[in-house]
């Protein structure tokens, strides 16, 4: 059994190049053989701990509104939703998916049989769950981790966790493991669930295979730690909204902003270069405001602490009609 550790990074900060350098030093402290692949700069001495590394510049990103990913609020009084988050306008599925299809027909290539795929924010203290898996391949064509099971109308049984997965890499042909981008890109629009990447790694690599099927909860945290960005960057805006939404039935629109951190949010909005409006928010409270006919909107710009993030222009009709259609504000029924 010849084992491989395949790391998919994406690092563009000195915290996520520190959990990136962490995790290469730890696995070479064990004596295991690990390859990089990334579509970010990585610093030399990480890339010289690498048994192999492969940089692709080509970081395919998919804008959220082509896709079915959607950004919702709603109380007693009214609902919002909105494709057009200006705090996260790109999904990065196709992108993430490419590392790993890559990475492991690179690893095959290589002539690898086990391969653990994980991503660049984990951590160990222990490489026990991976000594159980390779026990596993054996008899199983892979792992796979259940962030959770979904219900029946989903178009895949189990969502995994994208960030680790273990491969018996002799059970997979090489026609199988071919990145197919143009798939990729048309599966984000008819997908359902939010996480896309995770949900056409379910559809097209573990659905057709035999794989043994864990949950990240049974993961002993106190031996392996998994997605680490997720409990370090508390303070990120990945997961708030920001946007306009068009009152349904009518032309009024408003700009709604959600903050979801654990500290401050200061956002803020320039309509038309002359009506600006900003948001001062506190930790898990919202505020809207109307802003009138979204007929009459050219321009939007949207800042975070007075820095410049995202701006739209409004001048193509077919791209206004879609905003619309994917922008919206209703008042839910009075019971």
């Amino acid at each position: 059994m010849k084992e491989l550790f395949l790391i998919s990074s994406y690092t563009t900060n000195i915290t996520q190049e520190n959990q990136l350098r962490n995790l290469v030093f730890k696995l070479k402290e064990q004596n295991k053989d690990v390859f990089l692949i990334t579509h970010s700069y990585t610093p030399d001495d990480i890339v010289k701990l690498c048994d192999y590394y492969f940089y692709d510049k080509d970081n395919i990103l998919v804008p959220t509104y082509k896709t079915n990913g959607v950004w919702f609020h709603g109380n007693g009084d009214f609902v919002v939703e909105s494709y057009f988050n200006v705090l996260n306008t790109y999904n990065y599925s196709v992108a993430f998916s490419k590392t790993l299809y890559h990475g492991l027909l690179i690893s095959k290539e290589l002539g690898y049989n086990n391969i653990h795929f994980l991503v660049y924010d984990t951590d160990f203290n222990s490489l026990e769950e991976f000594d159980d898996n390779n026990k596993l391949l054996k008899e199983y064509d892979g792992v796979f981790y259940a962030i959770r099971e979904l219900h029946d109308n989903s178009p895949h049984e189990f969502l995994p966790a994208g960030y680790i997965l273990s491969f018996n890499i002799d059970n997979f042909s090489f026609e199988e493991l071919k990145f197919k981008k143009n798939q990729l890109i048309e599966e984000l629009g008819s997908i359902l669930d939010g996480q896309m990447a995770e949900a056409s790694i379910w559809k097209n690599i573990i659905k057709p295979k035999n794989f043994f099927k864990k949950h990240v909860t049974d993961v002993d945290e106190s031996k392996l730690k998994l997605n680490l960005s997720d409990t370090t960057t508390k303070s990120s805006i990945r997961n708030c909204m920001f946007f306009i939404a068009v009152e349904e039935y009518t032309d009024n629109a408003l700009v709604f902003a959600l903050s979801e951190n654990k500290t401050p949010l200061n956002l803020s909005a320039l309509i038309n270069n002359s009506n600006y409006i900003s948001y001062n928010l506190d930790p898990q409270t919202w505020n809207l405001t109307w802003i009138g006919s979204f007929n009459e909107i050219h321009n939007a710009k949207f800042y975070k602490d007075s820095e410049l993030i995202h701006e739209i222009n409004f001048d193509n009709e077919d791209f206004k009609k879609e905003f619309k259609l994917k922008s919206r504000y209703w008042w839910q029924p009075r019971s």
